[in-house]
């Protein structure tokens, strides 16, 4: 993603996940629209799912409350890493740590995190991409018009010669 995406990828984003901090540089709005994407959903992934495949894992024996906390901060990391990662930024540099992950050390316990973490980053990808064909296509179509704009009249309408036409 370049540089000139990233302000109209926000404003979209935000308009479908809720304001961020305009402050903040971009991979940290990243980070705060995962954290309030992680933070809805963990509750529901930890009663549904989570609770039931922790046996064997470093997750066995914690309440709802831990899992939960433990779940949403690595989901929080995940989606982050993924989006940022595929957004062309170096999700290290931004910040970026998994200090429960090794937690999830089932197949039972890492398929459900994975899954999770899979099905919240897929929509913010599929919306990243379609901001960026939308601001190329409106660049573009401005490039067009200004073009356009400054062609002389007599320059886009096509030169009539004597002998070349139909009618002479």
């Amino acid at each position: 993603m370049e540089e000139e995406h990233k302000d109209y990828v926000i404003d979209s984003l935000e308009k479908i996940y809720g304001e961020t901090n305009a402050s903040r540089p971009f991979e940290n709005r990243i980070m705060e629209l995962a954290n309030r994407i992680a933070s809805e959903m963990a509750p529901d992934i930890v009663s549904d799912q989570l609770s039931m495949s922790v046996e064997g894992s470093y997750l066995d024996g914690l309440d709802e409350l831990n899992l939960e906390m433990r779940l949403q901060q690595t989901l929080v990391a995940s989606i982050a890493y993924t989006v940022l990662e595929r957004c062309g930024v170096d999700a290290d540099v931004a910040g970026v740590e998994f200090p429960y992950l090794h937690e999830f050390n089932s197949i039972e316990s890492l398929s459900v995190m994975g899954e999770a973490s899979s099905e919240l980053s897929c929509p913010i990808l599929r919306e990243i991409g379609r901001s960026i064909s939308i601001y190329d296509r409106e660049k573009a179509q401005e490039a067009v018009r200004a073009s356009h704009e400054k062609e002389p009249p007599e320059a886009s309408a096509p030169s009539r010669r004597p002998g070349m036409g139909v009618d002479d």
